[in-house]
């Protein structure tokens, strides 16, 4: 065992999530009124001893098994009840067990309270991060923050959050260029020009556009537009 310090306990408020870190795992730390811990919990008595105010303390995973945001964003509700505060699922305070889909909790670790602060096993913790790889970059864009999953109703979840880290650094200062009003995935291959744009002032101007497929090689005679007193016409 190897006992490391994750908070001190006089900061922790009751019933209110604080995130403490033990390698790259996010961790929940959850200070217990006594009332809200039953009398067959098999947590050490000596945590209400060491406390001298008959609190308890619970250190869970601090994701949660939903979409992995941070549970010491959470709030506790009716005592024991873990709710977290993006999508709102909710687990045992005390026990990390999630109250509503079987199996998606949230491992409780071994901890307790001795001179002042809260304490867990780091050797427990390194041992479960080997088997549940933690892949946050706390010094990237987003770190602790960053969303590797997504849903069916996101497909482009991962493009987003590309864009918003590198911005238009990789696409050119216009962005993505596609056809307007035409699924990208539905346009046929070729290629488009335009001489000249159209203009407000009234003065005449004209625009060539060319279209080809790619397997053709001989030129397509050009679509010829005029551009008149804010109205297009073909010649």
């Amino acid at each position: 065992m190897r006992a490391t310090k994750v908070a001190d306990w006089d900061d922790l408020e009751p019933l209110r999530p604080a995130h403490a870190r033990v390698s790259n795992v996010d961790l929940a730390v959850i200070r217990l009124p006594r009332s809200s811990v039953s009398a067959d919990d098999p947590t050490p008595a000596t945590d209400a001893e060491a406390t001298g105010s008959g609190d308890e303390v619970r250190v869970l995973f601090g994701r949660c098994q939903h979409r992995g945001a941070l549970m010491s964003d959470a709030t506790v509700e009716d005592g024991d009840r873990l709710v977290c505060g993006v999508h709102g699922s909710v687990y045992d305070a005390r026990s990390g067990v999630n109250l509503y889909y079987e199996g998606e909790d949230l491992e409780r670790f071994e901890a307790w309270v001795e001179d002042g602060g809260v304490w867990v096993d780091e050797d427990e913790i390194r041992a479960w991060e080997r088997d549940h790889p933690q892949n946050f970059d706390r010094s990237a864009y987003q770190g602790s923050y960053a969303d590797f999953e997504g849903t069916p109703e996101e497909p482009f979840n991962d493009r987003i959050h590309q864009l918003a880290e590198e911005g238009l650094t990789r696409v050119g200062h216009h962005g993505e260029v596609a056809a307007m009003g035409v699924p990208r995935d539905e346009l046929p291959p070729g290629t488009t020009s335009r001489s000249s744009p159209p203009n407000s002032t009234g003065l005449p101007c004209s625009t060539t556009i060319r279209w080809a497929p790619a397997w053709w090689s001989a030129p397509t005679p050009a679509a010829r537009w005029s551009w008149t007193s804010r109205s297009w016409s073909r010649t």
